[in-house]
């Protein structure tokens, strides 16, 4: 089977593109015939077959820029909201959209927004990475996807040290280039965290390097083998999604380490209370949260070791030939499963900051189960 995958261009640290050419790999390791086209312009003094190898390790992927000749091949795969098009009018048997994020909210409310969402009713078979796109996708566009849990490459992010092991600390990931990552958010929490734990050390790293009013180490984009070091030696993990969530949770959550994030709908399907705290999205109530992981080191163990023995069982491998079976069977006209709406996985009651237990606060936390269809919990 020739397989036409439309992609964005590498780009140094992204998770969501070494997901895409990760999946490219195994489709090729399958006995497909894989044909990259890169959807992104070229640019001068660029070349993407090293960038995939300098990037994400990935070689013998041969790769060519959009326009060009799709020829006739038996599937398209688009992979961002603007690919969908392409492969709507594309020659194809077979039409399919892997759908790592809700893109729309990456844009203001307009053209953008509206194209992004109008991807989901070009009756392309969509292929969704998580619960909470999957759902979405079912509810409100009245797709069928197929779906993957996130998973981890165990080899490089495993429980090293127990909580008793490690000094307090917290990692947090900062990527104020990415708006759905809250950088504002973030760090007013941090600053909150900093003020009352002046000895417990901030180290931050994902993105580019920011003005703070509070003492934090900032690293950068740092590799794989290094970020599960830097789990490991932490006992607070920090990691904003206000879309479909990050990877980056549940490669925390595989080295024990507990993570700490959003209390909202996106993240409610995903994100299992074994081994994260979701906080209301007030900054008082993410410091909250993050100081409890701090001063309950009986919750923080427990969350550790949760974490990491859910994740044992979600390998990157197991992700990936999910994507190989969604291909195989989009191929041969093979149904989806319904998913199940209470098959979610957090249940606790949201973080929330001291002096914020107003109504109106309960009110916006219980909502938020309320806008995936599911049984009403405490929010108090």
């Amino acid at each position: 089977m020739r397989i036409c995958i439309l992609s964005p261009a590498p780009i140094h640290g992204s998770g969501g593109l070494r997901t895409i050419f990760n999946y490219a790999v195994a489709l090729r390791d399958a006995g497909m015939d894989v044909d990259m086209v890169l959807v992104d312009a070229p640019q001068q003094g660029r070349d993407a077959e090293a960038e995939l190898a300098s990037f994400y390790g990935i070689e013998g992927l041969p790769v060519r820029h959009w326009p060009s000749d799709l020829g006739n091949p038996d599937m398209v795969v688009a992979t961002r909201w603007d690919t969908a098009r392409i492969a709507r009018d594309a020659p194809a048997r077979s039409r399919a959209y892997l759908v790592q994020d809700y893109e729309s909210m990456f844009h203001p409310m307009g053209d953008s927004f509206i194209a992004g969402e109008n991807g989901y009713l070009f009756g392309l078979e969509t292929i969704t990475l998580g619960r909470w796109l999957n759902q979405t996708l079912t509810q409100n566009f009245g797709n069928r996807p197929y779906r993957m849990d996130f998973g981890v490459d165990l080899a490089v992010y495993s429980l090293q040290r127990s909580m008793s092991e490690r000094s307090p600390g917290i990692c947090a990931i900062l990527q104020p280039e990415k708006p759905r990552r809250c950088t504002h958010l973030l760090i007013e929490a941090l600053g909150i965290v900093a003020a009352n734990f002046p000895d417990v050390p901030i180290r931050l790293y994902g993105g580019k390097k920011i003005p703070l009013w509070f003492k934090a180490e900032q690293l950068g984009i740092i590799p794989p083998e290094e970020l599960a070091r830097l789990y490991n030696d932490s006992t607070v993990g920090v990691c904003m999604s206000s879309s479909n969530p990050s990877r980056i949770p549940f490669e925390m959550m595989a080295c024990g380490l507990p993570v700490v994030d959003l209390y909202r709908s996106n993240n409610l399907l995903d994100l299992p209370e074994q081994g994260c705290l979701l906080a209301h999205q007030t900054p008082e109530s993410i410091a909250e949260a993050i100081a409890a992981l701090l001063v309950h080191r009986e919750l923080a163990s427990d969350l550790s070791a949760g974490g990491a023995r859910l994740m044992q069982g979600r390998s990157a491998a197991a992700e990936v030939a999910g994507f190989v079976r969604a291909i195989t069977a989009i191929a041969a006209g093979e149904p989806t499963t319904v998913e199940n709406p209470e098959a979610w996985l957090y249940r606790r009651p949201a973080v929330i900051g001291p002096n914020l237990r107003g109504p109106q606060v309960l009110r916006h936390c219980a909502r938020q189960v309320e806008l995936l269809g599911l049984p009403a919990v405490s929010v108090a």
